[in-house]
């Protein structure tokens, strides 16, 4: 495979630069849109930036959703939430420059990410190429060739970013929260490789590669993989929600499941972050059971099997540690009920901001969640160190 890396600044923030080709990649059964295509949602449904598209593709208002991102962002703050999900709505328009400022600054900063993020999600890419069969030597380098491509780019965008503001940096390519704010050593880039090579290596250990390869040379155990160039492909469960007559969209972003025998089925979500502190091993998160329900639906294994065995397994690296356990109806009904709760709150949100617009959103302003915001510069209650 013929790996390119160069950063031209023609790459949309949340797209790692990658010469496979995605239409080449099966994802057991399942279309995906090409490269290129009108509309790459993100795991809550919007729109990936850089992408052109008429003002008719989507609605003026964006359409109800649950996603545990969305969940996260709503708990942490209900005015980043407005602006993450609603003031930057329809602000990749070209147009939205004058004709809607303020969405546009909001999406602009709405696809910042931190270097962790970005580490993360390059991680991420790295471990689908591996399991797309590409030889993990070559994947991380690679990845690393990626990552200072990226970074060159980004640097030169934070400049821009500084000297002359939002409107000047290019739509497309890779600018990092930090860049926007200082110029930073390659230090800050070297940790960051690191980290990737350890994560990688890590990967290789674990023997999830060969179980998935063997799923996949058998021609009738389910198996899915993330695509490997980085584009968000949602897949979408239904949950019946109080007060609501339609069901609700539920996305969930998968990274890996794999049938090990069977009717035998295990779900596997890479964490690249902190081990909790605050749950045991077992405990299973909403984002798991999410995963579970949708590999168990029509587009699943549960298209030819009703009685399977499935594991949904959070993988920690580079340490290697799982989080997670076997699923099982009880609390897949429990995590449905849970969901429906949570979003029916969500939901009467979504309909006083219709109506009221920002006003509806009250802020929580906090030291440690206004420092991690990407829209504190466009916030009014933003908290503010009196040092």
């Amino acid at each position: 495979m013929n790996f390119d890396s160069t950063d031209t600044g023609n790459s949309r923030p949340d797209e790692q630069t990658n010469a496979i080709n995605p239409d080449a990649i099966s994802t057991h059964g399942t279309t995906r849109a090409a490269a290129g295509s009108p509309l790459h949602p993100t795991d809550d449904g919007n729109v990936a930036a850089g992408t052109a598209m008429s003002a008719t593709t989507l609605p003026d208002f964006p359409e109800p959703s649950w996603s545990t991102a969305k969940q996260s962002t709503y708990d942490s703050c209900p005015r980043q939430y407005h602006f993450q999900y609603y003031e930057s709505w329809q602000g990749w328009h070209r147009g939205s420059r004058e004709n809607n400022p303020e969405s546009r600054m909001a999406y602009f900063w709405s696809k910042r990410r931190t270097i962790a993020t970005w580490t993360g999600r390059n991680i991420h890419n790295a471990i689908a190429l591996c399991l797309h069969g590409e030889p993990q030597q070559q994947v991380l380098e690679h990845t690393l060739r990626s990552l200072q491509a990226e970074w060159n780019g980004s640097q030169l965008r934070g400049k821009v970013f500084r000297k002359y503001g939002a409107g000047a940096v290019p739509p497309k390519g890779t600018l990092l929260m930090e860049h926007t704010e200082m110029s930073l050593p390659d230090e800050a880039l070297a940790e960051g490789s690191a980290r990737v090579t350890e994560c990688i290596t890590a990967f290789a250990s674990l023997g999830i590669e060969s179980q998935f390869r063997q799923a996949r040379i058998s021609g009738d155990r389910y198996h899915f993989v993330e695509p490997p160039d980085g584009i968000f492909e949602p897949r979408m469960v239904e949950f019946a929600v109080p007060g609501r007559e339609e069901p609700l969209k539920v996305w969930a972003m998968l990274d890996c499941a794999c049938e090990v025998e069977c009717n035998r089925c295990v779900v596997y979500d890479w964490k690249t972050g902190r081990e909790p502190s605050d749950r045991e091993e077992s405990h299973l998160t909403d984002q798991l059971l999410v995963h579970a329900h949708y590999v168990l639906g029509p587009e699943g294994i549960g298209s030819r099997s009703a009685d399977v065995e499935i594991e949904a397994l959070e993988v920690y690296l580079p340490s290697c540690v799982f989080y997670g356990g076997p699923i099982t109806s009880g609390a897949l009904e429990d995590a449905r009920e849970r969901i429906s709760r949570k979003a029916a709150d969500m939901l009467a949100l979504h309909n006083r901001i219709r109506e009221q617009g920002e006003r509806a959103c009250e802020p929580k302003p906090a030291q440690q969640a206004c420092g991690n915001c990407s829209f504190r510069s466009m916030c009014d209650f933003a908290w503010i160190s009196e040092v």
